[in-house]
């Protein structure tokens, strides 16, 4: 959708732009925080209002403060504003304009951006308060309208003035679904430099210092004729450990993606020592059963490429319960083997949705079977009638005895080194259950 109109919702922290953004598109997406400075990287989606359609961007606050991650979140807001088709500038009715708001106008009016400015958090149905607020705004000599957020107050009106005022883009029939794929990881191993590297453009914030990301970035692109929507989370960290209740919702929003996508890419930095965190993280994939790819990232930094073996070992030593999945150097910094990731994410998500033929899984079966007995939990050696693949996205195959008593683990992961050595299942989980004949 490469000519969809884009709009945007600019403003300084706190008047309600992921509160509008989140109504606008009919879900919550981004994340909604009483504290100041929640939105870092702008998120978007898709709006449709009576047959058309435009993106809508949420951005990062525009901070007084003085900093790394400041500057850069203002400067990728103003960069969005100069690519965009509308601007809406929002604003907090229930206080004083800010001199810092007067600036933000300034700066947008550059960009020759057609401007709305909506006058958020406004109640009341009394035209003279409404007056009289508006009457506050009047030096920005733009259109004006008065909305709630929050009490869904006049958003139709805005939905209205917006497709006014921007190109028409009537939805299309799009056959191809787009593969959902989240990056995920500790802090600071790279995912969003990751992320900017498939996009070929700094769309992620970069930054030295731990915990930029805090919304869930979705982008799509298109690669060997395949669509992909990436989502770059912020890093997973033990929340008994935080105290910025901001990085709370964001850690939690993190681990929402790993059941919403098709595909994890799950980042690890051989930089450094792999920690309690990610195991925590790897723990998290294997429990949700996702086709899974391992990017070692910071390849770059390893002096002695004849360690690759080594490491390799060392990785499924530590992950050997995701032991299954690609394992991949990569630099984002180089941008080394990143396109490769895309590649093992397709192989991985078909192996994932593999449906194998009930007769050659009993003729398979009956080998392994005939080599070593399969035990129960109890010990005992369980006869088994016949299995067939009982469910595919993840592969679940039943095994049909007299008893539906549960496998014992080794037992378990016996059936898994052998079915993986026939068939490929590479990057994906498989399980086995006892079903009663």
């Amino acid at each position: 959708m490469k000519n969809i109109p884009k709009v945007i919702i600019a403003g300084i922290p706190n008047v309600g732009k992921s509160t509008l953004f989140n109504k606008l598109v009919k879900k919550r997406k981004a994340i909604v925080h009483r504290k100041a400075g929640m939105t870092r990287d702008f998120v978007k989606d898709i709006v449709k209002h009576e047959g058309r359609i435009f993106e809508l961007y949420d951005t990062g606050g525009f901070f007084e403060e003085d900093g790394e991650i400041f500057s850069k979140v203002k400067e990728s807001a103003i960069k969005l504003a100069e690519k965009s088709n509308l601007i809406i500038l929002l604003f907090d009715s229930r206080r004083e304009l800010l001199p810092i708001e007067k600036e933000l106008y300034r700066i947008l009016k550059k960009t020759g951006v057609k401007i709305i400015i909506v006058i958020n958090k406004v109640d009341t149905e009394n035209s003279e308060k409404i007056q009289e607020i508006e009457t506050s705004f009047m030096e920005f000599r733009e259109e004006m309208l008065t909305i709630s957020a929050e009490h869904n107050h006049r958003l139709e009106e805005l939905l209205e003035k917006i497709l006014e005022n921007i190109p028409e883009y009537y939805e299309k029939d799009e056959k191809e679904i787009p593969l959902k794929i989240a990056i995920v990881g500790k802090t600071n191993v790279g995912k969003s430099s990751i992320l900017n590297k498939f996009l070929n453009e700094e769309r992620a914030i970069v930054s030295s210092v731990p915990h930029t990301t805090r919304d869930i970035l979705d982008e799509e692109i298109k690669y060997k004729g395949q669509k992909f929507i990436l989502m770059d989370t912020a890093g997973i960290r033990k929340l008994n450990k935080l105290k910025d209740s901001k990085e709370k919702a964001a850690i939690i929003k993190a681990e929402k993606s790993i059941p919403r996508a098709d595909v994890i890419i799950f980042v690890l930095d051989l930089s450094e020592e792999f920690t309690k965190q990610d195991m925590r993280i790897a723990a998290l994939i294997k429990e949700n059963m996702k086709p899974l790819v391992i990017a070692l990232n910071k390849w770059d930094l390893i002096p002695d490429k004849k360690k690759g073996d080594k490491l390799i070992k060392e990785v499924d030593a530590k992950f050997h319960f995701i032991k299954f999945a690609p394992k991949v150097f990569v630099s984002a910094k180089t941008g080394k083997n990143i396109l490769k990731l895309l590649d093992l994410s397709v192989n991985v998500y078909e192996n994932y949705k593999r449906k194998i033929p009930t007769s050659e899984l009993n003729r398979v079966f009956e080998n392994i079977n005939n080599k070593t007995p399969i035990l129960t939990v109890d010990s005992n050696p369980i006869k088994i009638k016949y299995i067939t693949q009982i469910k595919y996205g993840p592969p679940v195959f039943g095994l049909f005895a007299s008893s539906a008593k549960k496998l014992m683990p080794s037992a378990e992961l016996y059936l898994e080194k052998q079915f993986r050595a026939v068939f490929d299942f590479e990057g994906t989980p498989i399980k086995f259950v006892v079903r009663k004949k």
